[in-house]
């Protein structure tokens, strides 16, 4: 058993230590940098970590991330749990629900309708014990994989059976090529008519006037609010460069893409529209991507349970994606919220790449 834990709420003088200590079990997953735009001197003033001390030495970190969100209509406050990590002689339950008690606790202060986090299924158990509902795999990931290499490495990282691992590399061969040129013929052989794309909003506002309209068909849909700050943190300033696209007819937004460059890949974190005429003028935009940076993949991340995220997968398999099953459980509790039934269902909530690990 270890020393006592003195949990405290970490500061921007704090980051480096929190990135060493980190780096110590993930080496060389996130950079300073990162921490920094979640947590530092670069993030939202008031995203939170809490920090577990033992004798003035770093052995625990939990956060939470702000994502403002509108439910039935209405701007809430949800918190997304992130950067959760225990020294490995203080693990077990016990210092598990301090620390989570501790970060929850210092974080309702701010009145978020709820919090939630994306988990790996071993930690099931663990979320229950926290009193989360668990939502067993509704976010599944679609790709197109442009080079042999990439899909391997891609296996490796997010498909945990060897077997299937092997059985996604042997299928995905003959039709690597297909797949290609089916999305390239599909993606230029469009008439964008009245639309036009833009790099950025017209209106700072326009998305949300967007969703307004959505609404009127998906009454129950619970979507991220992109309110000028959130933009500004999220989508502006991430540390993964952001692409933009928005599709207008005239001053009306009727469609909007995010995709994420990685040095390798491509992921569309944000695949957005109210027609497909908007949708396929985004997938062209985004072929005029892989055309200039021949990633070794792109991804897509979306709810399948979610009927405007159903629509961007419909889309997309048009278009040669492939659609893999779901790879991470989805965990809520609700804080404070009238209306807990239009939270806790699961079909409601258009999950994406925005929503998934901050980068």
């Amino acid at each position: 058993m270890g020393k006592e834990i003195i949990f405290g709420v970490a500061t921007s003088n704090d980051m480096e230590d929190v990135f060493r200590f980190h780096d110590e079990y993930n080496r060389g997953m996130r950079s300073l940098k990162v921490f920094n735009w979640q947590y530092g001197d670069y993030s939202q003033s008031e995203n939170l970590l809490v920090v577990g001390k033992a004798d003035n030495s770093l052995v625990a970190t939990y956060g939470y991330l702000r994502f403002p969100i509108s439910v039935d209509g209405d701007m809430v406050l949800s918190g997304k749990g992130e950067t959760t990590l225990i020294d490995k002689q203080y693990r077990g339950l016990e210092h598990n629900f301090s620390l989570y008690k501790n970060a929850t606790d210092e974080f309702s202060k701010q009145k978020p309708a709820c919090v939630w986090g994306i988990t790996r299924s071993e930690l099931k158990p663990l979320m229950k014990a926290y009193g989360r509902k668990v939502y067993e795999k509704p976010i599944s990931l679609m790709l197109v994989a442009f080079k042999y290499k990439a899909l391997m490495q891609l296996g490796k990282e997010k498909i945990s059976s060897n077997v299937l691992r092997i059985l996604l590399a042997i299928a995905s061969l003959p039709y690597l090529f297909l797949i290609k040129t089916v999305f390239f013929l599909k993606s230029w052989n469009f008439r964008k008519s009245k639309l036009s794309v833009m790099h950025k909003l017209k209106n700072k506002n326009d998305i949300i006037t967007m969703y307004q309209r959505i609404r009127a068909n998906i009454p129950d849909l619970i979507h991220l609010h992109y309110d000028e700050e959130f933009m500004s943190w999220r989508i502006d300033n991430s540390p993964v460069p952001i692409k933009q696209y928005f599709v207008y007819k005239g001053d009306q937004l009727c469609g909007y893409m995010f995709i994420a460059v990685n040095s390798n890949d491509l992921t569309i974190i944000d695949l957005t529209f109210e027609t497909n005429v908007a949708a396929y003028l985004l997938v062209k935009e985004m072929m005029k991507l892989v055309l200039k940076l021949k990633p070794g993949l792109i991804m897509y991340y979306g709810n399948k349970e979610n009927e405007l995220g159903l629509k961007s997968f419909n889309i997309l398999s048009k278009h040669g994606f492939i659609k893999l099953k779901g790879l991470n459980n989805f965990t809520l509790k609700v804080v404070e919220y009238q209306n807990e039934a239009m939270l806790y269902d699961i079909n409601n909530w258009h999950l994406n790449g925005v929503w998934l690990e901050g980068i």
